[in-house]
């Protein structure tokens, strides 16, 4: 993972089941089948920089087993949704592999507070933006005509959490 959960996940709740997940023949494909749901809580977690926050995790599990796919929703304060110039190429998805596949171009969206503490925000594969660890991506300019050729197909979602606030 791109971060450390330090001690319990609270306020868990479900945020799809079954059908209602996006990409569940992704996840069937790479972690195989099983009834999934989508879940999110809130835990302190400590980032790549070392830093301690209180952030919002989302994560897949089937049958009640966790995947390795925990991921970290960030703040979307001050967020300027200009059009995308900058992308990135995954070069790892270790632990993401539902959420990122190696080799694809993602939309790099800007995110001062996520980059602060060594994150990307990306348009990941479910088609939500998430902040994944920089290491993780080659970053590539483009012209701005490619960029609207590149970009997404459809507007991010923008999730204003708690994460990446400081505790």
């Amino acid at each position: 993972m791109d971060f450390k959960i330090i001690g319990d996940v609270t306020a868990i709740e479900p945020i799809a089941v079954g059908q209602g997940i996006r990409h569940r023949r992704r996840l069937r494909k790479v972690y195989g089948k099983g009834r999934w749901r989508k879940l999110r809580g809130i835990a302190t977690v400590r980032l790549v920089d070392g830093t301690i926050h209180t952030a919002e995790v989302h994560w897949y599990e089937a049958h009640g087993n966790w995947t390795e796919g925990v991921e970290t929703k960030t703040s979307a304060a001050g967020l300027s949704m200009t059009k995308a110039t900058r992308f990135a190429v995954c070069t790892d998805n270790k632990g993401y592999a539902a959420s990122l596949s190696v080799g694809k171009l993602y939309p790099l969206i800007p995110d001062g507070e996520a980059a602060r503490h060594g994150y990307f925000r990306v348009i990941d594969e479910t088609g939500e933006d998430y902040a994944h660890a920089a290491k993780r991506f080659f970053v590539l300019r483009v012209p701005e005509a490619l960029a609207r050729t590149l970009g997404p197909r459809r507007p991010a979602r923008v999730h204003t959490s708690r994460a990446l606030q400081g505790t």
